[in-house]
């Protein structure tokens, strides 16, 4: 139903677990991290604006200032010129400090005219233009709705002719002959340039949003080689944002920027080169199984392994055994899934054996990496030596300090997991006490979260009545 509703739209649902798949944290967090602009980025893609033009217009004339600032940036050579309205403040700011700031960075001052502006004072009127004027600054007034100009020069001393903005070819004009007199920085046309007016087109930043314009740069920027357009070409498809959801272009421009990524280190081996290829294989590899693209997949998990590790034998610290014990997580989970438990057993063999050496027993990650080699064993029908990793598992997470629902649910699956292999060496009462374990943390959940977790509940409940039957 969803599907037929929603077409191909993504969702991440927070009560989908499984202990050795990606969890919805690393998803969530990377999707917000493609989508927000954070304070730092903001920064960068207002520096890489040419000038400022402070637009000017009334409230009641929001929709005559959204179509002001469309038309100007109809002119290529407005494309790299940011338009500040009011529109951009922040809740909490001071707005006569804030439209003195901005007023003051603006190389010009557009005034969207209607008859708005003269059949009642105002805040423009009163404020914004005198300020303008006070400021020197360059004033370009636009006709959107025809009024009265003599009332026009009267309440506003000494403003231009207006240009009339539905006639492209004077509104250009009228912005070049402005233009001429503000402080343009240098035009840049490298990659880094167009990549952030593109994402301020994409996100709107200081300019209005615009798809088409935002995919055109950011592409442009992407085909000279630069990897953080890449990145958010991947975002974009993968996500929908801005250009029609693709899996295949996703995978396409992911693949891209792990050559990129394997060609830097070939020219110049080092601990960030080989750290970039091990992330742009462990992406390639996520993004492949997340849209069932298990072969492909599974490769990139491989070359993710080589490169972790490489990046390990050269200089072996807490990072670099992580990184390796990641890369051995998610080829392990391939092989589950494909039924390869022999596989899936050996590697993560080694991802606890690392375990052991680089986390302490609070650590939840341990825990479950011990959960899934006992889910190993029972697969193999190693059951003696699935009852011995279930039974550290389960020291490790009793010691572990966590009360978020992930973890409890991981924990109620620790209990139901050792129940299972006692119930195939028939000790049933054990297998009980395990599966009461798991029903309780479940029930408690439950109580919690409005009843989310009654697929866990009914599992469990259904394992504990299995041997009484």
């Amino acid at each position: 139903l969803f599907n037929k509703k929603c077409g191909e739209l993504q969702f991440l649902d927070k009560n989908k677990i499984d202990e050795t798949a990606i969890s919805y944290e690393e998803k969530l967090e990377k999707y917000l991290s493609s989508v927000l602009i954070g304070d730092e980025l903001a920064a960068k893609i207002r520096a890489a604006f040419d000038a400022y033009v402070f637009l000017s217009y009334r409230k009641k004339d929001r929709k005559y200032a959204q179509e002001l600032m469309r038309l100007i940036h109809k002119n290529d050579f407005c494309r790299d010129i940011a338009i500040w309205y009011d529109e951009f403040l922040t809740p909490g700011e001071n707005f006569n400090d804030s439209i003195k700031d901005a007023l003051q960075k603006s190389g010009l001052f557009v005034l969207a005219v209607t008859p708005n502006l003269v059949n009642e004072t105002n805040y423009i009127m009163t404020t914004e233009y005198p300020m303008a004027r006070e400021e020197g600054k360059p004033i370009l007034p636009a006709e959107l709705v025809p009024t009265d100009r003599e009332q026009l020069f009267e309440k506003y001393k000494d403003i231009p002719t207006p240009a009339n903005a539905h006639d492209d070819l004077e509104l250009s004009q009228a912005l070049l002959e402005s233009i001429k007199r503000m402080a343009i920085k240098e035009n840049d046309a490298s990659p880094e340039h167009n990549f952030f007016i593109g994402l301020a087109y994409l996100g709107g930043v200081d300019v209005e949003v615009d798809f088409n314009r935002a995919h055109s740069m950011i592409l442009n920027a992407a085909e000279s080689g630069l990897k953080e357009a890449h990145e958010m070409l991947v975002s974009m498809y993968k996500n929908g944002r801005g250009v029609k959801r693709s899996f295949a272009e996703a995978i396409k421009w992911q693949r891209r920027l792990t050559d990129l990524c394997y060609d830097e280190y070939s020219t110049e081996p080092n601990e960030d080169t080989i750290a970039a290829v091990h992330y742009a294989y462990m992406n390639l590899g996520d993004l492949c199984r997340e849209f069932n693209v298990i072969e492909e997949a599974e490769e990139a998990y491989e070359n993710m392994l080589f490169a972790a590790r490489s990046l390990d034998s050269q200089i072996r610290s807490f990072t670099s055994r992580e990184q390796l014990v990641n890369s051995l997580n998610r080829i392990a989970l391939i092989k589950k899934e494909r039924g390869d438990y022999k596989s899936f057993n050996q590697l993560l063999l080694e991802v606890v054996e690392i375990d052991e050496e680089i986390y302490d027993d609070t650590n939840w990650l341990k825990a479950i990496h011990l959960s899934n080699l006992g889910l190993s064993c029972y697969f193999l029908q190693e059951y003696t030596n699935a009852q011995k990793h279930y039974e550290r598992a389960i020291e490790v997470i009793n010691a572990s300090d966590f009360d978020s629902n992930d973890f409890l649910v991981t924990k109620s699956k620790v209990y139901n997991n050792y129940g299972l292999n006692f119930e195939v060496l028939t000790q049933y009462e054990q297998a009980k006490q395990q599966y009461k374990k798991a029903i309780d943390l479940i029930e408690s959940l439950n109580q919690n979260s409005d009843g989310e977790f009654v697929e866990e509940y009914g599992l469990y409940i259904s394992n504990i009545h299995h041997p009484l039957r």
